[in-house]
């Protein structure tokens, strides 16, 4: 005679349902993480960057006929007088669009300054006075790192120097080879 195999059914019909250990573990633990998610602090609210901030505090504390934005000062032009006053000797000029021309003057300094020991001035050529450039002493040297665009294009803030050189002024004339 044949020993019926035990049923997982229910005599009425209905599957019966039993958990183990691991079973209750994982429940509890999704349902920990759950709790934890949903009731959690909410998180610290950050300032945005406001750029009208300071420009408020400006008009809060400007008084009557003051004006809110002071004029800036007139730039120094004068490249010669800055590295006579520096004592450097090399002038490195950049004329960049995206910063190129500028990352690789400064690299440059930085490597004369490092390995010979010699001061230099890195400046954006727009920012200088070049009809001073023949007043240059002799013992000092000027480094021109410019970039292009387009056909080869002067960058914008190189258009001044690239006209004073085009126009063939008779002060630059001393400097053209």
């Amino acid at each position: 005679m044949e020993t019926p195999e035990p049923s997982s059914h229910h005599p009425s019909g209905v599957s019966s349902f039993s958990l183990e250990f691991s079973d209750l573990f994982v429940l509890a633990l999704v349902l920990g993480v759950a709790g934890l998610y949903l009731f959690r602090k909410p998180p610290a609210k950050q300032e945005r960057y406001n750029p009208f901030d300071n420009f408020k505090e400006q008009l809060n504390d400007s008084t009557a006929g003051a004006p809110l934005i002071k004029p800036k000062a007139a730039k120094d032009l004068d490249f010669i007088k800055k590295i006579r006053n520096n004592g450097q000797k090399v002038v490195f000029f950049y004329g960049s669009q995206t910063g190129t021309a500028e990352d690789l003057a400064s690299r440059l300094a930085k490597e004369a300054s490092q390995r010979f020991g010699i001061k230099c001035l890195v400046t954006d050529i727009e920012d200088c006075d070049m009809a001073l450039l023949n007043q240059l002493p002799s013992d000092h040297l000027a480094v021109f790192l410019m970039a292009t665009y387009g056909e080869g294009e002067p960058t914008d803030n190189a258009i001044d120097f690239w006209e004073h050189l085009t126009n063939g002024d008779p002060e630059g004339d001393e400097f053209i080879p």
